[in-house]
């Protein structure tokens, strides 16, 4: 009887034990899959970050083999992920490129700091230029500590921990970088062109200290000399005194930015001697961040020639020179106006007879007479006179 109860006492216990050990294992299974699933969301969750990342993301295992990758590395390398996993990332690239990358993967690999290296991934269609970034990853029981030596070694050693050392490669796509570099390389070129092949002067002057940094063939020419001796020289050295000094506040508007451009005309010193005009024209422009001028110089001596025949010949008359019935009256409104009583006089005078001198002996005769009678007034006039030939045969001072 004893040994009956016993028997059922030992089944009731083991019964109980088995359900307490399952209920247990349920609990462990419960917490295990929760567990499980949060590890899963949380993977889920970067897998999003990474896939929303504008750089391509990859993750390497000691021997170069693409762990896994980001949509933006998928779509930058231009194949399916399931090409790019297991794939070697080596193989990308562009050859010419392998040997230095290879050679920057195996330094972070040891730990060393791999500057950021432009190169080129190989596509279907063409290649695009990257720039590849190294990032050491940390195993999840890792202490952060590794041998750097035997890595050096041994890129794919284990370490002390037991794994395997990963590798994170961010590329950054510099194609659209590189566009604009060509894009400006060639807006530089066309300048160029356009600077050297210009039929006017042109010279690209300093803000800061008023250099020279560059001129043209038209310039040099216009002032005879070469470009070397414009080059590093300024501007102020070529130009009239009187003319540096009228240019300061246009130059003071540019430079606070008051005014974007400027033109006025200035006098500038050739190698003979001589003083050519010229159309100045200057606007502001930058290149890696050093502010410069740019400076059309037009010679337009000629022009201010011609000008200046043309208000002489306006103004005054062309047989003697002197200035002219218009001229007079414009000169004495402004003596006249607002001066003392008696302190303007005018003298009337003309010539007698001269009706007979051009009747009888011609017209060339009384123009040479003329000629000698204001020579002859000329002479007797002092300085701050005015003489002028009214008409005919009638001069007034």
């Amino acid at each position: 009887m004893d040994s009956y109860v016993a028997v059922i006492v030992f089944g009731l216990v083991s019964i109980a034990t088995i359900l307490l050990t399952y209920v247990a294992s349920r609990r462990m299974e419960l917490r295990l899959r929760e567990r499980l699933a949060g590890v899963a969301a949380a993977e889920a969750g970067v897998r999003r970050l990474l896939d929303e990342l504008p750089e391509a993301v990859m993750l390497l295992d000691a021997e170069g083999r693409v762990l896994s990758a980001n949509a933006s590395a998928t779509e930058l390398c231009g194949v399916e992920p399931t090409a790019l996993i297991r794939s070697f990332f080596l193989d990308l690239f562009d050859g010419a490129d392998r040997d230095e990358l290879r050679a920057g993967w195996r330094r972070a690999m040891a730990g060393e700091i791999v500057e950021p290296a432009p190169i080129r991934l190989v596509g279907d269609d063409a290649s695009v230029l990257v720039e590849a970034t190294f990032h050491r990853a940390r195993n999840p029981d890792s202490d952060g500590s590794d041998d750097s030596e035997r890595a050096a070694e041994d890129p794919g050693a284990p370490d002390q921990r037991g794994g395997n050392r990963r590798m994170v490669l961010r590329l950054r796509d510099l194609s659209e970088r590189e566009q604009h570099s060509r894009a400006l390389q060639q807006a530089r070129r066309r300048f160029q062109q356009a600077f050297h092949s210009a039929p006017t002067g042109m010279a690209l002057v300093r803000i800061d200290d008023g250099r020279i940094v560059d001129a043209n063939q038209s310039l040099a020419e216009m002032l005879g000399v070469e470009i070397d001796q414009l080059v590093g020289h300024t501007l102020r050295e070529f130009t009239h005194p009187d003319d540096v000094r009228a240019a300061v506040p246009h130059r003071a508007r540019l430079e606070l930015g008051i005014v974007d451009s400027y033109r006025l005309d200035q006098r500038y010193l050739r190698s003979d001697g001589e003083f050519v005009w010229a159309r100045t024209r200057v606007s502001l422009t930058e290149d890696e961040g050093t502010m410069l001028a740019i400076t059309h110089i037009e010679d337009v001596t000629e022009q201010k020639r011609t000008a200046e025949q043309l208000t002489f010949a306006a103004n005054h008359d062309e047989l003697t020179g002197l200035p002219n019935r218009s001229s007079l009256m414009s000169l004495l409104s402004e003596r006249l106006d607002g001066a003392p009583p008696s302190s303007v006089a005018v003298l009337f005078v003309d010539l007698d007879h001269f009706k007979v001198v051009n009747d009888s002996l011609g017209h060339g005769v009384g123009d040479e007479l003329l000629s000698m009678m204001a020579g002859r007034l000329r002479s007797v006039v002092r300085d701050h006179d005015v003489l002028a030939r009214f008409g005919g045969d009638e001069f007034i001072v």
